[in-house]
């Protein structure tokens, strides 16, 4: 039973569940081919329309029960993946410590040592297994799992509002309708318009005074991003400050600036595309600080729908390669005898002593974080060479390439900047004056300072996996409710080292970059449509301290205002297309954002649904089934009792199968008796013969194929509910354990026994069997235990062999019978159709009156009654379960039939040469008439009281039915010389007795006669 479970759980939880789905696809493609088509126009042509109905209708329904067998297979497949999911998350003890494996180890435990020690220990981990739990102690797991139970579903609440919450941001941003399909394609026709307006000449439109809009509008997105930036400076991540309202704070901003950097980023690219800007130094900068916030959205999505839920499932089922990890990642954490806040703290330290060219007293932290790095390298260089990535080197190399990402765009950022300093002229402006003051040393050149800040960045990496590692942990703590009080960990807390992870990113390496890199972009722009504009702006507010870009914007507007290139209609018609392209620009990564926040709920929700689901299988026995109580999907009593159901309608559709393909098989038979037929007339057919034979043979393959599949999947259902059965207090599971300890009692009794001297004990019978097999040379022990085992497992072994041989001569004997008895239903076959005009000639001249021939109706009941066993006889030899009584049978029913076969022949000459005897006919009517006349003279006797009038008129009638009988009389007669002259051959020609090749030559005119065929009844179609 252990390895039938073993070979159960490991089909389900391996890929053997997927590779059953696609063989079922591939069996229910192979069942459309139909072979009824093939043979459909010869059997119309033969007349055959019965058969051919019986047939397509035979074969429709074999191929609509393989349909409903095919889709009762892919619903089970769902249920038990769906079975695979939830119970993944059972830890390891739930199957460690099942019924059948603990068992089969403390069987293993009595073997080794049997005493009675052995069986008190066992009895005693028995009782603190499945034994009955103190009242107290279960009332206060109930009330545990009841809480936890109600966590899972505030937090389903919560998951729901923030989805309904993106969804009426969708519907009040217009997004909801046309999607992100959609936007994108309102998007592309924006980009259109605006290119037809700058190509047609009249439009009013250039390039050159277009810029101003779009420089106007970026100036404004400029703006929005440095005050974004000035709020996320003054938000802290130290631990002493509230970590959850500064967390929801610095989410909210985190998704402020991605939304304006994605904007930023599609503005530019849509001004490259009409040809409005060039690639300067500043704008490639823009776009490498695009990336890294991209790739930091999606490492924070990807960790949200991926990462976290797989090693939430694994933890939770106890996963030895990721617990390895996680014990791996924290020996590289406490390596260094610190914390990692504190390691962390010095590093910052270490930097700003960098940036100021002072000597740091925090090298030794530095340093010791260099180590830590080294052998986090070594861990993730492992895992990156192995042949075959366990679960957990899986888990942590995908977050090390999400980190990796990020990590190398930003290095790409880095050599951005510092390739495009900062214009003289632009340093006057609020926007870039701002960013400096916030500006990060992430691309200072100081020596020591990026490298300083690497480390303090790979330090949040560790503590993004120790936090996520230690959530993961508690979890499985949780989950198991072994401990009263300790909560699943849900909501925000699963996200929010994700969370700190990107806030600290952006906050020590990103911030004053964008708004820096986008004034001098801006200032490029302007300079690049009016230079002597912007030369003018620039010398004339030479002596200001400060500077604005609205300034800029403006002068540059009244220049092309002054040299005509702008008027107020084009000023409206170009304010309107750069206005409609903004909008719609936000519009599309607002979409984009709210899409990837719905698939981060939804992940959310579906971890939610799996771990309140899997709470409720492990822990049912402890959940009160009341009206508070709300089960979530699926309700595990209802789903098993569906998997159960499943498997029933699984059988019961197999065996209706089978039937079919029984008589499937019966009607191929009789079709192929008519090809042979008339492929000796036609060989052409044979190419016919071939092909339905082989379209038939896949169908019954096909069918074949999806019973052994249908046994594989019904048996693993039954191992599952056999599993969960006994994994809970259920009946099958109390009448197991009361099983058990009456053995452990039976042991116990037993070592006593063997432990006191001088009592005597009695021996079964069976005990004496075991003695004789292999008498003992010593004392009875466990050694002589194992070895009488070995020696009827051998000789059992050797039965099985000799049987295996024997069922083997046994089938090819079968095979040989089968063979014989097809070709013995051949010629029955053949048999039949000859006789059955004799049949139909013998019971015809049985209806004639006063014709008196009893060798006619003996002949043909013994007839039917040896069709019959014939029949029978012909029918078992061809069944595929053949059975020694089926064999006797038709051995005892052989010589009968063979006595009868003879009787058949020589009674069927005997009465042809009767028939041919005119003399002994003309006997049997007269024999018959005196028998009649002989029974008139005692009706006479009977009715001399009867008056004149009534003999007379009955006198009138019996003469009249005498003339009637001669009359028929008469044409039994010329029946009877017609067969007579056709049995002897003298066919056209009476007279003389013509050659068979005469008599097919007469047949063939006869039957090509159009008197003939006119006379011929039209439902026969002969003509076809």
């Amino acid at each position: 039973m252990v390895a039938l479970h073993q070979r159960a759980l490991s089909s389900i939880s391996g890929p053997q569940l997927a590779k059953w789905g696609q063989e079922v696809a591939v069996l229910l493609e192979q069942a459309n081919i139909s072979s009824c088509n093939t043979v459909c126009t010869f059997l119309e042509n033969a007349g055959q329309r019965e058969l051919l109905g019986q047939y397509q209708q035979t074969e429709q329904e074999l191929i609509n029960g393989v349909r409903r067998m095919g889709e009762e297979v892919k619903r089970a497949l769902d249920q038990l993946n769906m079975y695979h999911a939830l119970t993944s998350l059972y830890p390891a003890a739930g199957r460690t410590q099942h019924r059948v494996n603990m068992y089969s180890m403390w069987g293993n435990r009595l073997l080794e040592s049997f005493s009675t020690d052995t069986c008190d220990q066992t009895a005693t981990e028995f009782a603190s297994l499945f034994s009955v739990q103190p009242t107290r102690v279960r009332e206060l797991r109930t009330q545990h799992v009841k809480n936890m139970n109600m966590q899972l579903e505030q937090w389903n609440s919560e998951i729901i509002i923030s989805m309904q919450r993106l969804y009426q941001r969708m519907m009040a941003e217009n997004i909801m309708k046309p999607g992100k399909s959609g936007v994108l394609e309102e998007l592309g026709k924006t980009r259109e318009m605006i290119l037809n307006q700058l190509n047609h000449p009249d439009s009013g439109v250039r390039p050159e005074t277009l810029i101003c809009f779009f420089v106007k509008s970026l100036i404004s997105l400029g703006n929005k991003w440095s005050e974004l930036e000035k709020n996320f400076s003054e938000e802290s991540l130290s631990p002493s400050s509230s970590s959850s309202s500064s967390m929801s704070r610095l989410d909210s901003l985190v998704d402020q600036l991605f939304l304006e950097s994605g904007t930023l980023n599609t503005f530019l690219n849509t001004a490259d595309m009409l040809n409005l800007t060039g690639k300067s130094p500043h704008v490639s900068a823009l776009e490498c600080l695009s990336s890294v916030l991209s790739s930091l959205q999606q490492l924070r999505s990807s960790f949200c729908t991926i990462i976290m839920p797989e090693g939430l499932k694994n933890f939770l089922h106890e996963d030895t390669s990721v617990l390895e990890i996680g014990q791996q990642v924290e020996e590289i954490i406490s390596s260094g005898g610190l914390a990692l806040e504190e390691v962390k703290h010095e590093a910052r330290l270490h930097t700003r002593c960098c940036m100021l060219g002072m000597e740091s007293p925090h090298l030794a932290a530095v340093e010791l974080a260099g180590s830590m790095r080294h052998r986090y390298q070594q861990l993730i260089a492992t895992a990156g060479f192995a042949e075959s990535m366990s679960t957990g080197q899986m888990l942590l190399c995908a977050a090390n390439s999400l980190f990796d990402k990020v990590d190398g765009d930003m290095n790409m950022l880095r050599e951005k900047v510092l390739s495009a300093p900062t214009p003289p002229e632009c340093n006057k402006f609020t926007m870039v004056r701002t960013a400096a003051d916030l500006s990060t040393g992430a691309f200072n050149t100081t020596p020591g300072v990026w490298e300083s800040l690497a480390t303090t960045v790979f330090i949040s990496k560790l503590e993004l996996l120790r936090d996520f590692l230690s959530m993961c942990r508690g979890a499985s703590l949780a989950f198991k409710a072994e401990k009263v009080g300790v909560m699943m960990p849900t909501g925000d807390i699963l996200v929010r080292p994700v969370k700190k992870y990107v806030a600290e990113y952006v906050q020590l390496l990103l911030l004053g970059a964008g708004p820096r890199h986008l004034a001098c972009a801006l200032t490029q722009f302007a300079k690049d449509t009016g230079e002597l504009a912007v030369n003018r702006f620039f010398e004339t507010n030479q002596g200001k301290e400060k500077l604005e870009l609205e300034d800029l914007s403006q002068a540059l507007f009244d220049d092309k205002m002054s040299t005509g290139a702008l008027n107020q209609a084009r000023i409206a018609k170009s304010s309107v297309l750069v206005k409609n392209l903004s909008a719609v620009v936000y519009k599309w990564e607002l979409a984009q954002q709210l899409d990837q926040g719905v698939e981060v709920m939804s992940a959310a929700q579906q971890v939610n649904a799996l771990q309140h689901a899997g709470v409720q299988w492990y822990h049912e026995e402890y959940l009160p089934r009341d009206t508070n109580t709300k089960l979530a999907e699926p309700v595990r009593h209802n789903f098993l009792s569906d998997l159960r159901s499943s498997g029933d309608r699984l059988s019961h559709i197999q065996s209706d199968l089978t039937s079919l393909c029984l008589r499937y098989s019966d009607l191929k038979a009789s079709v192929d008796q008519r090809l042979k037929w008339a492929v000796g007339a036609n060989p052409g057919l044979k190419e016919v013969v071939d092909q339905f034979s082989c379209e038939q043979q896949a169908q019954l393959d096909t069918v074949r194929q999806l019973g052994v599949l249908v046994k594989s999947v019904v048996g693993v259902g039954q191992s599952a509910l056999q599993f969960e059965a006994l994994r809970t207090s259920t009946v099958e599971a109390r009448a197991g354990d009361h099983q058990f300890l009456g053995i452990l009692a039976c042991c116990r009794d037993s070592s006593l026994a063997l432990g006191s001297p001088g009592v005597g004990v009695g021996i079964s019978p069976e005990e004496t069997m075991l003695l004789d097999v292999n008498p003992p040379l010593e004392n009875i022990d466990q050694f002589w235990i194992r070895q009488t085992e070995e020696l009827i497992a051998s000789r059992v072994k050797s039965i099985q062999d000799t049987l295996a041989g024997e069922n083997k001569k046994f089938s090819e004997v079968q095979r040989v019978i089968q063979d014989i008895g097809v070709g013995l239903k051949d010629i029955v076959t053949s048999h039949h159709k000859l006789m059955a005009d004799v049949a139909l000639l013998l019971r015809t001249i049985q209806r004639i009156e006063n014709f008196d021939f009893p060798a006619i109706s003996n002949f043909l009941s013994r007839y039917k009654e040896y069709s019959e066993q014939l029949n029978t006889m012909i029918k078992t030899v061809l069944s595929e379960d053949l059975s020694s009584e089926g064999g006797r049978m038709v051995v005892e029913r052989l010589d009968l039939v063979k006595e009868e076969t003879n009787f058949v022949y020589e009674e069927l000459i005997n009465i042809a040469a009767v028939a041919r005897d005119e003399s002994l006919v003309q006997e049997m009517f007269k024999s018959r008439r005196s028998l009649r006349e002989e029974t008139v003279p005692g009706r006479e006797q009977q009715n001399v009281e009867m008056d004149e009038k009534n003999r007379a008129k009955r006198d009138k009638l019996a003469a009249g039915s005498r003339q009637v009988m001669e009359e028929k009389n008469k044409f039994a007669l010329s029946v009877l010389r017609r067969v007579r002259v056709k049995l002897e051959g003298r066919e056209p020609d009476s007279l003389r007795k013509a050659s068979v090749g005469e008599q097919v030559d007469f047949i063939i005119r006869e039957s090509m006669n159009q008197e003939n065929l006119a006379l011929m009844y039209e439902g026969w179609t002969a003509w076809i």
